[in-house]
């Protein structure tokens, strides 16, 4: 019987250098899926499609833009979130690649929202923030 593979120049190769690597990078990958897994889920959908063609309506018309910026600074002003809680919902929006669920850590609302506080000029609460 001739040497086994454990014994031969390649298999020391591999068992000492290979199979070492490969192990740590699906250590790797395992532990980054986990962390993935623990990422909070988005609370906010994306604007439908009405929300979309008013915020163009918005973008074509000055007074529309004026009130809707309005809207949103009045926002900003008028809330009263404690700013640790806000640093959080901003942070959790930006890795969420998430524009709505930045407006509501901002302001409380969404895009809806504040089209609808532009248009109207008041709103009755429908969108809660929550530290999930």
């Amino acid at each position: 019987m001739g040497l086994q593979f454990h014994e031969t120049m390649y298999g020391k190769n591999f068992f000492e250098h290979q199979l070492p690597k490969l192990t740590r990078a699906i250590e790797k990958l395992a532990e980054s899926k986990t962390n993935q897994d623990n990422m909070p889920k988005h609370p906010f959908p994306l604007a439908d499609e009405e929300t979309c063609r008013r915020l163009l309506d918005v973008m074509n018309d000055e007074k529309k833009a004026e009130a809707f910026a309005n809207a949103f600074f009045a926002e900003i002003a008028s809330d009263d979130e404690k700013i640790e809680s806000v640093g959080f919902h901003m942070a959790r929006a930006i890795l969420h690649n998430s524009i709505e669920e930045f407006l509501v850590a901002v302001v409380g609302w969404t895009s809806k929202s504040l089209l609808d506080i532009a248009d109207k000029g008041s709103i009755e609460p429908q969108e809660v923030k929550n530290d999930e």
